[in-house]
């Protein structure tokens, strides 16, 4: 019964923590009100995929689509921030524009939002602080309203600080800090100058479907005028927690947790074979039973009663190996530098694992349960002693639990160094420049 708890608690709480890791990349919503009437818009072409914008075709998109509830545009900006007597340090910036508050409906912990005279050129000197930055570098003080700071040389002033529910960690990564958008002129003629992203919230009865169709005519009139550009243009309208991972890291997140499975049938193949060895050794115990009348069905029973119950208290252990493993996932993950990821471990993860244990108990409990069954009554009652040798049909079940870990396990080893390999190379490939540093 030990060695079965420790093997289910490796087997449940490596799946159990993938699958939390999967769904915390993939599946949780962005952290704002009505976050499935958030999308991100975004373009492929035959030279690639293009997720940013210029203002020039932002201004064209918008004069397309009708029916948006808000379409916020948002670029990034790395910032060098000085203090006095201290070393000029980068800091990771947003610039948004004024349909930020429409999109996000997410309002300052303390302060204020930005004021719409703010996003005209040459007046966005304020900044709202992300909670993160406030409590590491101002020590969650709130007197920290008003206070100037330099950024690329310029005096900007801090009006209000967000939520932490505001800093969405797999959208906006490291930020320090929001700004109100401004371009330049360059930036409004220049076609090609593409660096914002397109947020929008859609309105009641659009569908994403309905912004794909109706930018339709606009794909056609870019590639007749900039075919060089524009060649196999089409657009895509995602869910923004869906758009927030790309398709390599979905790919990877998907395989980690089918690798994890490798680890859980090899714990079932394990358990099977133990299972399987302590029913041989009551094969009489079995044949008295269905001698005095117990059914098939009835000793199926029993003995899945018996896996089950083992794998559910192998579950509870296997969900405190997955907060264990959760936790050393979140201190190896670093956005800017911080451990900032968490993973979330909530109801969902919780019926996920008692599901996982419910199943993991009937794979390696039927096997040794359908076996215990077919237990011959006449000729095992007759056997000397009460612990009757297994015949041929549970020597080669045995065996072939024994292969099959085995395979599972030189599969589950050879995707392991297959990946690990492939890191390797990507850490020494030769780039044409000097990576140190």
């Amino acid at each position: 019964t030990i060695i079965a708890l420790l093997t289910l608690a490796l087997g449940i709480g490596v799946n159990t923590s993938m699958f939390s890791v999967v769904d915390t990349l993939l599946f949780r919503s962005a952290p704002y009100p009505n976050p499935q009437d958030i999308v991100s818009i975004q373009a492929t072409t035959r030279g690639g995929r293009f997720y940013t914008f210029s203002a020039t075709e932002i201004q064209e998109l918008r004069a397309q689509i009708t029916g948006l509830s808000s379409l916020t545009e948002q670029a990034f900006a790395a910032s060098s921030w000085s203090e006095a007597g201290r070393p000029a340090e980068r800091l990771v910036g947003v610039m948004l524009s004024s349909e930020m508050g429409d999109t996000f409906r997410t309002t300052p912990l303390f302060g204020r939002p930005f004021a719409p005279d703010e996003f005209q050129p040459g007046k966005n000197h304020v900044v709202l602080l992300s909670h993160s930055f406030w409590q590491a570098r101002f020590a969650g003080d709130r007197n920290v309203l008003g206070r100037t700071m330099r950024l690329d040389g310029e005096t900007v002033t801090v009006v209000g600080v967000m939520p932490p529910s505001f800093d969405y960690k797999l959208m906006w990564g490291p930020v320090a800090f929001w700004r109100p958008l401004n371009y330049t002129p360059d930036q409004l003629t220049f076609r090609g100058f593409r660096n914002t992203f397109l947020v929008a919230r859609l309105a009641a009865g659009l569908s994403p479907e309905n912004i794909v169709a109706q930018l339709s005519p606009l794909v056609a009139r870019w590639e007749k005028e900039f075919p060089q550009e524009y060649s196999g243009l089409k657009f895509q309208v995602r869910p923004l927690h869906e758009a927030a991972m790309d398709s390599t890291g979905r790919a990877i997140s998907w395989m980690l947790l089918g690798l994890s499975g490798f680890v859980l049938l090899i714990a079932c193949a394990n358990l099977a074979n133990l299972q399987l060895a302590r029913a041989t050794t009551a094969l009489r115990d079995f044949a008295i039973r269905r001698a005095l009348g117990a059914t098939r069905g009835r000793l199926i029973a029993q003995q899945l009663t018996e896996c089950v119950i083992v794998s559910v208290a192998g579950g509870a252990l296997g969900f405190v190996v997955a907060l264990w493993i959760n936790s050393l996932i979140e201190r190896s993950i670093l956005i800017g530098n911080e451990a900032s990821f968490k993973i979330a471990t909530d109801t969902r993860v919780l019926v996920a694992t008692l599901l996982v244990a419910l199943v993991t108990g009937v794979l390696f409990g039927i096997v040794p349960a359908i076996f215990a069954s077919l237990t011959v009554v006449v000729a095992t009652l007759k056997s000397q002693g009460r612990g009757s040798t297994s015949g041929r049909g549970h020597h080669r079940m045995r065996h072939a639990l024994i292969v099959g870990e085995v395979a599972l396990a030189l599969v589950l080893l050879g995707g392991a160094a297959l990946m690990n390999r492939g890191f390797t190379r990507l850490l020494q490939r030769q780039v044409g420049w000097d990576t140190a540093q």
